[in-house]
This record gives C-alpha cells, structure tokens and sequence, in this order.
C-alpha cells in the first residue's frame, strides 16, 4: 500500500505548517522546502503503518538531489519532516531548512528518519548524497503485553522501512508549478499475518508466547540482520541488502498474546520479513518451518504448498495472510489470504 505525501515550496518568510499561503517566487529566489498531506492516523509509531496515511508523530528523511546525482548545492542533505494535527500538517525541522533554488532537483524519501548523530557508524549523512540507510530486522524480537482485566495491549517493536521518490521541484517559474511534489512512499518488507481461532481447544488459557520462522538446511529464505549489523535499504527501490539466513523469532511477554477467538475473524499477529527473491521462489512446503509456542507446547508445521501457483513469494508491500486453527487435534493452516497493505497470499494451518 502506498502513502502519499505531498512536498511543497513556500517563501522563506512564511511559516512552515498549518498556513496555507500561496507565495510568488521570483527566478532569483529562493523557497522553503516543506511538507502537507492530507491523510490522518491516530497513533504515534515506528511500527507497522496501516492505510493510506501516516501516523502523528511520524518522521520521513527528504533528500533532494541535483539531476546529475550530485549534492544540491550546500543545502543538508538529510531532512526531517514531522507529521502533527493528525497527520494533515508536515513541519521541517528547524535545525535543517532547505530552500529551493531555480535549479531542478530530484525528489527521495524515506521513514523512519534517521539522524546523523544516532550513530556515526550507521547514522544518515547530512552532507553527502546517500543512496541507502541503515536498517535493522533482528533475529529476536519482542513484544510488550499488558494486561488490565480482560483486555490485552501489545506493542509492537517493528520497524515498518518505506521509501519512495517524488516529482522534480525547483523555485523556478515554469509552465508548470513545480514548486510542489507528491511523494509516494512503499513498504520495503512484507508482512506475514496469522489468524488464530480456536476450535474445541483444550489445551489451557491459549497464549502464545512465540513464534518462530527458520529455513530449512541449507536454505536462506528468511533473512536477518549479520552479526555486524550493516543492514541496509536502497532508497531507490527499497532492496534490503547486507543480510544472512537465520531464523526469526518473535517473543511475547507474559502471559502472551491471548487467544480468545472462535472464528478467523480477530487474534491477529504479523511480523514484517525480508521479501523472497522472486527469482527463487518456495516452492517446497518443507524450506520454510514456523512453530507456535502455545500454553508452553510447540507446535511446529510448514506452510501450504501444494503447486508451483502456491509457492511462497512474501513481495515486498504485501500481505501474506495464514488462518492458524488451533484445535484439540492439532494446530494447522486452514486458509491463506492476502489483504491490507496489497493483497499478497493466504493459506489456512491447522494446529
């Protein structure tokens, strides 16, 4: 699912954010680069971004470069945009204004923003062309459970990475206004979702404390961060490079993520994963295992691949949907479905 963000150009004298001043710009001016949208979600998060729009709070890196690839003027490099009023109003930060000049300039984008002093190693230039960021898919990840009666709260920990581009800007007068550009960002992972219902389950208070994704021997269909942590994500086509086969493991802290239903229609959990290379995809139900913790019992099974047309391509941008059934048999994959983000695949497990 793509997001669109709008980047516009105001006069450097007018403030950045809710005003929406329409401002003159000479061919020897110059124009403060900002950002509107006009889509909303309501909470503030790294994590998983569902829909069309952009959470309050949310900050994107900009990058405007000149056409030839090279550093726009000294302008920085590395901008950060803030999302506020429900998303409707994208605010520059201070410390990093950008202003456009008559010179054209290409347009990249990317969330969340990284800051050059998070790190030196694996920081964000704000000086220098950069072509990717760091990125982090950690072979361990744990959620936060809260529990207050009946109710439970999970935080997720994943990092939703998108990027995208958007149309040339310049201060310049032309035929056409270019001092606006619409960005489109895209998810640079998948998503695979579990459904789980319950059936006759005897079992006990059905919570699951992990899951577990891990390639068969000698495959290397998920991809976690390498020891040294050098994960990286072109910004020109969102590629997730610098990684190495492993399993992927996703905790929840007691008691766990509560089961409770009975059709699979709620008790969802997703975790975002490198894509499959589309040149090789699974087409072997046994590359790929994912084994369910559940009241202390693990519960190990594939996912179904019955033909080359089931064969699993996790693409970036989707949403791999697996009806997870766990009963007094078994637990097993009754449907598989792709929604949400862009439809993706679907295939049921029974447990």
């Amino acid at each position: 699912m793509k997001r669109i963000i709008l980047l516009a150009s105001i006069a450097a004298l007018v403030v950045s954010g809710c005003q929406k001043s329409k401002v003159t710009v000479s061919e020897n001016e110059t124009a403060l680069l900002s950002v509107t949208t006009g889509v909303s979600l309501e909470s503030s998060t790294k994590a998983i971004v569902d829909g069309t729009s952009m959470p309050d709070g949310s900050e994107i890196g900009v990058l405007v470069k000149k056409e030839d690839g090279t550093r726009y003027f000294e302008q920085p490099t590395n901008v950060k945009f803030t999302a506020s009023n429900s998303g409707v109003t994208w605010t520059i930060d201070d410390a990093n204004k950008f202003y456009l000049t008559p010179t054209t300039g290409k347009v990249l984008a990317y969330y969340p923003y990284i800051a050059p002093a998070e790190s030196p190693a694996r920081g964000v230039p704000n000086d220098a062309v950069y072509s990717t960021i760091p990125c982090s898919i950690p072979s361990s990840q744990e959620v936060d459970v809260a529990v207050n009666g009946s109710d439970y709260t999970y935080t997720d920990p994943t990092v939703d990475y998108m990027y995208g581009a958007g149309s040339d800007v310049s201060s310049a007068k032309t035929p056409t206004d270019k001092t606006q550009t619409a960005i489109t960002l895209y998810h640079a992972l998948s998503k695979v979702t579990f459904k789980f219902y319950l059936e006759n389950y005897p079992g006990g208070a059905a919570n699951l404390t992990s899951i577990k994704l891990e390639n068969a021997e000698s495959k290397i269909n998920i991809q976690v961060d390498k020891a040294t942590n050098a994960t990286t994500m072109a910004l020109a086509d969102g590629v997730i490079a610098e990684t190495e086969a492993g399993a992927l493991t996703r905790t929840f802290e007691s008691p766990g993520f509560h089961i409770t239903a009975v059709s699979p229609n709620t008790d969802d959990v997703s975790i975002l994963v490198v894509p499959v290379n589309p040149a090789t995809p699974v087409t072997t139900a046994t590359d790929i295992t994912v084994t369910f913790t559940i009241d202390g019992q693990d519960y190990a099974t594939n996912f179904p691949i019955t033909s080359p047309a089931t064969s699993i391509l996790w693409e970036k941008g989707k949403n791999n949907v697996y009806t997870v059934k766990l009963s007094a048999a078994t637990l097993s994959i009754t449907s598989v479905t792709v929604i949400d983000w862009t439809d993706g695949q679907t295939g049921d497990i029974n447990i």
